[in-house]
């Protein structure tokens, strides 16, 4: 007797991988390559995981002539796949022996100050940046518009004397 029951929740395995191999499979001059990444098991002969990894892009410009750069990068994506560890609780004398002193804080208020000035210094100067460009561009067009004013007046100037002589 057999019978399919409908469950739903994740079932979640650990498995101590202890080398990989890697295959190119496919690539796409110019454009693409897909690479077979195989995970084993020490432990678990039976274990064996098979990941796809398609290196595109700028990934797959990157790649050129040196093959050992398909290497790091298979190795790369591996340390990915590992666990990351969590960092230990701090102990309550490492918080305590963290904290700042009062004088400390006090002596960190003029460094702030001195960055603040700093900082709005720097912002004025470049709002009187700003504004010697915005004169200067305006003075440009003026003497442009100045120069086709002045051509006009030559352009006339010409149109009458050929008209006089007619």
């Amino acid at each position: 007797m057999s019978s399919k029951v409908a469950v739903d929740f994740d079932l979640v395995s650990t498995v101590h991988i202890s080398h990989y191999s890697f295959v190119v499979s496919r690539v796409v001059l110019h454009a693409s390559a897909e690479i077979v990444l195989t995970l084993f098991s020490d432990t678990d002969s039976s274990v064996t995981k098979h990941i796809i990894l398609n290196i595109e892009g700028e990934e797959y410009q990157k790649w050129g002539s040196d093959d050992s750069y398909i290497s790091e990068l298979v190795a790369a994506k591996v340390a990915e796949l590992k666990p990351h560890e969590p960092l230990p609780e701090p102990k309550a004398e490492e918080l305590s022996a963290e904290e700042p002193k009062a004088e400390e804080l006090s002596a960190e208020e003029p460094k702030a100050e001195e960055l603040k000035a700093k900082a709005e210094e720097e912002l004025k100067a470049k709002e009187e940046l700003k504004t010697y460009i915005s004169e200067l561009v305006a003075k440009e067009h003026k003497a442009e518009e100045h120069k086709e004013d002045e051509l006009n007046e030559l352009v006339l100037i010409a149109l009458r004397k050929l008209l006089a002589r007619h």
